[in-house]
């Protein structure tokens, strides 16, 4: 049985049609894949997005004081899945995810921030001095990995995965991608290593992008479980190389104390 709670086709992920030929010839047949199979009702069609703010090194103590005393008028929007620092892969970096119904939900909350007098004098005025750039992407949750809520370990460390996909559409480079995760989480779990807290496409962004998150109790226990599940026989058997991957990032990060995902 599937360790994931529901499959779907990944062509429901996306309204726009998928044109290439190979990405149609998948979709022709995603249906009888043991990753793709009910129906794109059950597709969550929330909208997440990614932000990273770069903040100023003689900035970072200040900016983070300030969001913690006034990250509650930012809460009380929309819904926030995590706000992180970067400890490595990154320096003097925040890292948040937000959720949104749709696009139209985004925008009003956008605009009520904008029209917060509060919010904008005792908040947002301010981190502009203290950020040197912002980034962000809108993802698109893989519907057969359910979002988590609880970490293994409030007070780990997470990190943050991204594999640049050639331009293959997701009916692609999500097939394989998806079985090479499954037999990760199965083996993590089943030796109490890391747990996976979910996984996106990115819709809006750098297109052809897969996300997947991940808690573990500290570092050194990310670095021994990744030796002995990247060991394993199960992996070693594996197809790695039917998995189109151009490039991988990863990102180590710590959980700021309003962040929802400890």
């Amino acid at each position: 049985m599937s360790l994931f709670r529901f499959q779907v086709p990944v062509r429901a992920l996306f309204r726009r049609p998928i044109l290439a030929p190979q990405c149609i010839a998948a979709r022709n047949n995603d249906v009888k894949s043991r990753h793709f199979a009910a129906s794109a009702a059950d597709v969550d069609h929330k909208l997440y997005e990614y932000r990273v703010y770069s903040i100023k090194p003689d900035q970072l103590a200040a900016f983070v004081k300030l969001t913690n005393e006034q990250i509650h008028m930012r809460l009380s929007h929309s819904k926030l899945i995590g706000y992180w620092m970067s400890d490595l892969g990154g320096m003097n970096e925040v890292c948040h995810i937000w959720e949104y119904d749709n696009f139209a939900q985004r925008t009003a909350v956008r605009a009520a921030l904008g029209a917060d007098k509060v919010w904008q004098q005792k908040y947002f005025q301010h981190i502009l001095k203290m950020m040197s750039k912002q980034e962000n992407a809108v993802l698109k949750a893989i519907p057969s990995i359910p979002l988590q809520t609880e970490p293994r370990k409030e007070g780990g460390i997470y990190e943050l995965r991204q594999y640049t996909m050639k331009p293959v559409g997701p009916g692609v480079f999500l097939p394989p991608f998806l079985e090479l995760l499954e037999s990760r989480v199965k083996l993590h779990e089943q030796l109490n290593y890391g747990k996976l807290m979910g996984a996106w496409v990115t819709d809006i962004g750098n297109v052809n992008n897969v996300y997947h998150l991940w808690n573990y109790e500290s570092l050194d226990k990310r670095t021994e479980g990744r030796h002995v599940v990247l060991g394993s026989d199960e992996l070693k058997n594996m197809p790695i190389t039917s998995m189109p991957v151009v490039t991988m990032t990863t990102k180590i990060m710590l959980p700021l104390p309003f962040s929802p995902l400890k």
